[in-house]
């Protein structure tokens, strides 16, 4: 279901990653560089002392899940914190 304004523009929406086995700066470029790529990915703020990720996304082009599993095939353990 594609998600849009009362004006038609596409909704953006947030998402919190916990991202666990980040810890060396190569780390932070490889989950930037899984997601970063596909269409909806707007921004991404990465916190490798935290292990959390915030992407902002348009929910009409990528999934939460999507997200996770581009994440996942970089053989990090990914855990959804919060997302609006």
């Amino acid at each position: 279901m594609s998600e849009y304004n009362h004006m038609g523009v596409p909704v953006v929406k947030s998402v919190l990653f916990e991202v666990k086995g980040m810890n060396t700066p190569e780390d932070r470029i490889n989950v930037m560089n899984a997601i970063h790529k596909y269409s909806g990915v707007l921004f991404i703020d990465v916190n490798m002392h935290e292990e959390k990720v915030k992407v902002d996304y348009d929910p009409n082009n990528i999934t939460i899940g999507d997200m996770c599993r581009y994440i996942e095939s970089e053989n990090y353990i990914v855990d959804v914190l919060s997302d609006s």
